[in-house]
């Protein structure tokens, strides 16, 4: 009957310290599992901020599109105008030319 009650014993320690083992498994895991669960929670926050930046520099990107159109315009409108104003002075030049040799045969 001892060595029954000793087994049953033994048997109960061992048991028990099973049972604390996987009480401390158990509290690993929930650790493991917080720390994932954080680690996860930090990289959606970076795709968030990534996604935001990205959408900024989309915008910008069209910003900068806009503009070099606007600039575009601006340029051929100003190479019209040159045009314009090269016609013009040469027009002055032969007019002025033209009341050169009108001076100088009143003058003579």
């Amino acid at each position: 009957m001892q060595s029954s009650a000793r087994d049953a014993v033994i048997a109960i320690q061992g048991g028990q310290t099973r049972s604390e083992e996987g009480v401390e498994q158990v509290n690993n895991a929930s650790t493991t599992l917080r720390r994932i669960t954080s680690a996860v929670e930090a990289i959606r926050d970076m795709n968030r901020q990534i996604a935001t930046a990205a959408e900024e520099q989309t915008s910008v990107a069209e910003g900068i599109t806009h503009n070099l159109v606007e600039i575009k315009a601006i340029a051929s409108n100003n190479q019209d105008n040159v045009k314009r104003t090269q016609e013009a002075s040469n027009n002055l030049s032969g007019l002025s030319i033209g009341l050169n040799d009108v001076i100088s045969r009143l003058s003579t």
